[in-house]
This record gives C-alpha cells, sequence and structure tokens, in this order.
C-alpha cells in the first residue's frame, strides 16, 4: 500500500517537471520567433529604403513599439557618426 502512493507521488512530480519543461521551452522558441521576425522586417526596411537612414531608423523604432512593445530598438546609423546595433530591451514585467 505504501509502495503505491510513494509511486504516484514520484509520478507527479516527474509530470509537473516535464511540464514545466515543456513551457519553458515554449516560452524560449517564441521569443526567438519574434526575434527571428524583427531582424527579417528590420532588412526588409533597410532594402526598401535604399540603406539604413535616420528615417528607416524610425520606422523601425516605432514598429517595435506599436507590435513588440519596445522589446528590440535600432540605433543610429553610421550616418550619424554612432554605431548601428540592434537591441534587445530587457522584458517589462507587470
Amino acid at each position: 500500500m505504501l509502495e503505491g502512493s510513494i509511486m504516484s507521488a514520484g509520478k507527479m512530480y516527474m509530470t509537473m517537471i516535464l511540464i514545466a519543461l515543456i513551457v519553458t521551452i515554449s516560452v524560449f522558441l517564441f521569443h526567438v520567433q519574434q526575434s527571428n521576425h524583427f531582424k527579417q522586417y528590420v532588412n526588409y526596411q533597410i532594402e526598401r529604403s535604399g540603406g539604413l537612414t535616420v528615417d528607416t531608423i524610425d520606422t523601425i523604432n516605432q514598429y517595435s513599439k506599436q507590435n513588440f512593445n519596445g522589446i528590440f530598438s535600432l540605433d543610429d546609423s553610421q550616418q550619424t557618426g554612432k554605431n548601428h546595433t540592434v537591441k534587445l530591451s530587457s522584458i517589462k514585467r507587470m
């Protein structure tokens, strides 16, 4: 009788661990998909506008604020004399 309850507790523990692992992997893959989508949008906008201009940077940052809650941002281009990098801001917790 005691072995059965220990086995049930072990199965529940393993099930909870597996569910937590699946949720963690799902969240990670969702974030990877978002970053790939943003990179694709940045490349498209750069090609469409003929290069990385200040207007393109403003458009990209506005798109990020509207669709990704400002998680991504693009710094100034080489035309302004600063580095241009895409950075991932910290995720805002509610």
